[in-house]
């Protein structure tokens, strides 16, 4: 469901980021220009924009491919991105995707999307860690606060814009995130990492590898941190600190010449500070009050996999997965049981096929509050799902068509097809068309089947106070997408280009229609003003996203991406009194992104990054520019420092406006020095 806005009557002052960009990125050029820049092959920075693209990626077919020769708009972010950037959390590194949008609500909360519809609980991207979804079912959404993992231990994030629904399911509509950890025989050894600054009071990593035998590699880590909190609009300290441990193990073991075998698991505790609210029916009708969210949760995932030979591999997957908020607007806990079976088989010279089939259990547990409450309070849900792709080389080394199908049954709607058809037309050893349509589709939450949310209260007639309530009553039919995607890609010697366009037609989008107003005879009695949750939202996206490399020179690379997006959404009449406008008014119009990397000789690194978003279309949101810029020296072998700035154009400013977060709250320029020592 969409989240409901807060229209705030003061007029925002717009912000004008253009001259403060084009400053900065003649800084940039005169900082890295006219600079010697001595070799390094272990630098990312001289890796050929040619290797580039030979990087293998398994998001968007559940198989190795190399990033060039892939049907769809992915982008893949490397251990060495990762490294260089100075971020510290996983949803702040997908700011470097371009076409991803990234906004901090407060300390610990953050909205991400592709294509639209951003909101803290935004529900058409579908994030993983290790092939384990981290996707709420309360919601359709993603509590980031909750995922993270080692940052050193992740070899690379692939990022599919764009739906992903044949091969992952329901609810990778606009996107999917897959965030994958390097193999425990590629860690050995010990490492330290230590991270302080104006944000980070202390954030703190250990990990320890080593082997055991023949053939069984693993891998114990853990990490702690201490967050400051943002700033309100006044420029005062909010109460949005956010204090997290987590700690996890990987073990893979080569059980055979054609077995492997992995078993891995974390678990995470940790307090957030947070600004809630409680109706009240008398003025000002909503108190304000702090309190101390407790988010725990703990998994483990078990992989097999068998190469039957080089053209035929079978993967079964199980994880179990088990997480608690406990919070005043509504304590929750959530367990989920999930098996997943796959299989490969290259049939002949021209088909490569992969099918597979799964099942996942949950059982949610909730705790009603004044404001949130469900009638049934114990929910189990279930969803059953078969899949089948096949490529085809029509013309083999220049036309190939792949054409799939996901099936699923779930117990809210029934049976959802998700077919896809996709073709890749290679003009040339550099140069490749790419087309494909997509079906996708978002199961209803828990929310909408059964939730009964008093959202504010306001004065009402003859001295009753009126309350508005959001009522989910079960919806009959999933959101439903229809994608239609083109792409082009060339590289040269030292450039490459990577243009996509899309269009989505969307139906049965999550809206309210107001029902009948109701006399509530409390001790203080009240009008109760529900609206209903339903599916008569309609409408169409289209944008076009485009991303370059640059290799400028040995040692120094540049990267730049440009993102356009536009919803038009509609309804079928019965909303008339509800506005809309806000799902139209989630993402940026324009995004700009810039990146500077540069190694100096074998121990020195210059790093840069300047994000320029418009404004929302109605200007909730101003203009913003933000730039990152980082400082690195390789001390030894075994010892690296490197400080980074980061949000340095401003004080502060406001990325996302919610309520979901009731006291509005922005990021701050800040500092972060970080120390990784290994042995």
């Amino acid at each position: 469901m969409s989240e409901i806005r807060r229209h705030d009557p003061a007029p925002v002052a717009r912000q004008h980021p253009t001259a403060k960009v084009a400053v900065v990125a003649a800084l940039l050029a005169a900082l890295s220009g006219g600079t010697a820049l001595a070799q390094s092959t272990a630098d990312l920075t001289r890796i050929s924009v040619e290797d580039l693209m030979r990087l293998e990626v398994t998001s968007v077919s559940k198989k190795e491919r190399p990033l060039g020769t892939s049907p769809a708009a992915v982008f893949v972010l490397t251990s060495e991105d990762i490294r260089r950037s100075g971020l510290t959390s996983l949803p702040e590194l997908l700011r470097l995707v371009p076409g991803m949008h990234v906004a901090r609500l407060d300390g610990s909360k953050w909205a991400v999307t592709a294509r639209g519809f951003n909101g803290r609980y935004a529900n058409k991207l579908l994030v993983l860690v290790d092939g384990r979804t981290v996707y709420s079912p309360l919601s359709s959404g993603v509590f980031w606060d909750e995922v993270d993992t080692s940052l050193e231990d992740i070899d690379r994030i692939e990022v599919i814009r764009g739906p992903g629904a044949t091969m992952w399911g329901a609810n990778a509509v606009n996107g999917v995130v897959n965030v994958i950890t390097k193999a425990a025989g590629s860690t050995p050894g010990t490492m330290v990492s230590l991270a302080t600054g104006s944000e980070d009071r202390l954030a703190a990593g250990v990990r320890h590898g080593g082997t055991l035998g023949d053939g069984l590699h693993w891998r114990v880590w853990g990490k702690a941190f201490d967050r400051e909190p943002l700033a309100r609009p006044d420029g005062t300290a909010a109460y949005d600190g956010w204090r997290m441990g987590r700690g996890g193990f990987r073990a893979d073991y080569r059980a055979s010449d054609v077995d492997d075998v992995t078993l891995q698991g974390d678990l995470h505790s940790g307090h957030e500070d947070q600004t809630s609210s409680a109706l009240t029916l008398t003025p000002p009708y909503r108190r304000l009050f702090d309190e101390q969210a407790d988010v725990s949760g703990r998994n483990v995932v078990a992989r097999w996999t068998r190469t039957h030979s080089p053209r035929s591999q079978s993967t079964l997957q199980a994880f179990a997965d088990h997480t608690s908020r406990r919070e005043y607007l509504l304590d929750h806990a959530r367990t989920t049981l999930d098996i997943d079976f796959q299989h490969r088989q290259a049939l002949g010279a021209r088909h490569d096929l992969v099918w597979g089939t799964g099942y996942r259990r949950g059982h949610t547990m909730l705790t009603n509050s004044d404001m949130v409450r469900f009638a049934d309070t114990d929910r189990r849900d279930w969803l059953f799902s078969a899949f089948g792709e096949d490529e085809m080389a029509v013309v083999p080394e220049r036309l190939a068509v792949t054409l799939g199908m996901k099936v699923e049954r779930n117990g809210y709607t029934g049976v959802e097809l998700q077919p896809n058809v996709r073709a890749l037309w290679s003009l040339s050893e550099h140069e490749s068309l790419w087309a494909a349509m997509t079906r996708g589709v978002r199961t209803p939450s828990l929310l909408e089947n059964g939730a009964n949310i008093d959202v504010s209260a306001a004065p009402g007639p003859q001295g009753l106070p009126i309350v508005i309530a959001v009522v989910g009553q079960g919806v009959p039919e999933s959101e439903r997408l229809w994608a239609s995607e083109v792409g082009y890609r060339r590289q040269w010697s030292t450039v490459s280009l990577d243009v996509s366009a899309f269009r989505n037609n969307y139906a049965h989008l999550s809206s309210l229609a107001p029902s009948t107003p109701e006399l509530v005879l409390a001790a203080m009695p009240f009008v109760r003003v529900p609206y209903l949750i339903a599916d008569d939202l309609q409408g169409t996206g289209y944008g076009v996203e485009a991303a370059g490399t640059w290799r400028a020179r040995q040692g120094w690379t540049l990267t730049a991406g440009y993102t356009f997006l536009a919803l038009d959404l509609t309804s079928n009449g019965a909303e008339q009194d509800v506005r809309f406008e806000w799902s139209e008014d989630d993402s940026p119009r324009h995004q700009v992104l810039l990146r500077s990397l540069a190694s100096f000789g074998s121990r020195w690194e210059a790093d840069a990054t300047i994000h320029a978003l418009g404004s929302s279309d109605e200007h909730r949101v101003p203009a913003y520019a933000r730039v990152d810029m980082r400082a690195g020296c390789k001390v030894s072998d075994q010892l690296k420092i490197s400080v980074a700035g980061l949000n340095l154009l401003d004080a502060r400013h406001a990325e996302f406006l919610s309520v979901s977060n009731e006291e509005i709250t922005q990021p701050r320029r800040s500092v972060v020095v970080q120390t990784l020592w290994t042995f």
